[in-house]
């Protein structure tokens, strides 16, 4: 189990939680997320989007910092090698992302409730962490043909 620091003291995955108003973390996987989570971000005043990093090329329109933090391999392998994120995908065969530790514990100390972006394997892995305080909604598109034509069209 890893520990890390979070606001004033250590505290386990079990504790993975805002302080202030104590509610959980929430997470979610799958397709179509971006448009969801865009719409809560506009709707709820105390949620906020965890930025990833990612070591894939800016896409056009991306910012950094907003979008992702655009890292290259030898930064993403610090971060790993520092145990300084929370989950991460690290594929020899394509860009790697992850979601680092500290922007979530400071939005966390702030009061804020966080939402992270993820797919199914790194829900999986703050599970192990975390338990049952992940919450995860899972977005499924309506059909595997449709799934690809997103993602062949989004490039």
């Amino acid at each position: 189990m890893y520990s890390w620091k979070f606001c004033e003291g250590i505290y386990d995955g079990a504790e993975l939680q805002n302080p202030k108003t104590g509610y959980d973390v929430y997470f979610f996987g799958a397709e179509r997320k971006s448009s969801l989570i865009k719409g809560l971000l506009k709707e709820l005043d105390n949620i906020q989007l965890s930025v990833s990093v990612t070591t894939r090329a800016k896409r056009e329109g991306e910012t950094d910092g907003r979008d992702y933090y655009f890292i290259n391999d030898d930064k993403f392998k610090e971060l790993v090698e520092k145990k300084a994120l929370y989950e991460y995908v690290d594929s020899d065969f394509g860009p790697k992302y992850g979601t680092p530790k500290k922007p979530v514990d400071d939005l966390l100390c702030q009061g804020k409730d966080v939402i992270l972006d993820l797919d199914y394997p790194g829900v999986q892995q703050l599970r192990a962490l975390a338990g049952d305080r992940v919450k995860a909604i899972a977005l499924v598109p309506p059909s595997l043909k449709i799934l690809r034509e997103r993602l062949v069209n989004r490039g």
